[in-house]
């Protein structure tokens, strides 16, 4: 069968992950216990806790003051965690419009909401537009309360926009989430964090 759907990861494959410049932030807001926290990310603990949505932001601002002794407003630990995400790659979202504009074109990422308000707002791309407007849907970890590579979040998108798996492409740049997507049936596509993946792409497609 040929590919008519894409579902894109986000971070490592749009943006450029940069997890050490996020620590250098939440040091320099003297959260130096995010240090241990996030880097390297572990499975449970405070930012896991809000990348699948068990906390709010408001929530996770309260507990860095009570727990940590660290009084952070909003904007500072947005500033600090979009560190993280580190730098758009614009000429992939280019990519997207000027050559994919034939596929159904889909965005599952586990994040957090302090990163999706900011991708969504006016602030984060040159041309003020959402990443959303890049997409047909956007899947968001913390919203579904669900991450990659839970089986139940590529059932759901799936499930959600009648993708047939035999149709649909997956790009991620980590190998627990692309194989999890492989045993449900999708192909796969696992570029390096960062790297240009639009050539391998261009021979997958060509060779459908």
């Amino acid at each position: 069968m040929s590919i008519h759907n894409i579902i894109f990861d986000l971070g490592g494959v749009l943006l450029i992950d940069r997890p050490a410049e996020s620590v250098r932030r939440f040091d320099r807001l003297g959260f130096v216990e995010a240090r241990g926290l996030l880097s390297p990310y572990p499975r449970e603990g405070l930012f896991p806790d809000l990348e699948v949505g068990r906390i709010t932001k408001a929530q996770f601002r309260d507990i860095v003051r009570t727990t940590y002794g660290h009084d952070l407003t909003i904007d500072e630990i947005t500033w600090a965690l979009a560190g993280y995400a580190g730098e758009v790659e614009l000429y992939k979202l280019d990519y997207l419009r000027t050559q994919l504009s034939d596929y159904r074109l889909f965005l599952a990422t586990n994040t957090n909401a302090f990163l999706y308000d900011l991708y969504l707002s006016p602030h984060f791309l040159p041309s003020g537009e959402s990443l959303e407007s890049y997409f047909e849907r956007c899947y968001a970890s913390h919203l579904l309360h669900i991450k990659k590579p839970d089986p139940r979040f590529y059932h759901l998108v799936l499930d959600e926009n009648d993708l047939d798996p035999r149709e649909t492409l997956y790009i991620d740049d980590r190998e627990e989430n692309v194989t999890a997507a492989r045993a449900l049936g999708l192909t796969t596509l696992r570029p390096a964090n960062g790297t240009d993946w639009r050539p391998a792409l261009e021979r997958l497609l060509s060779h459908e």
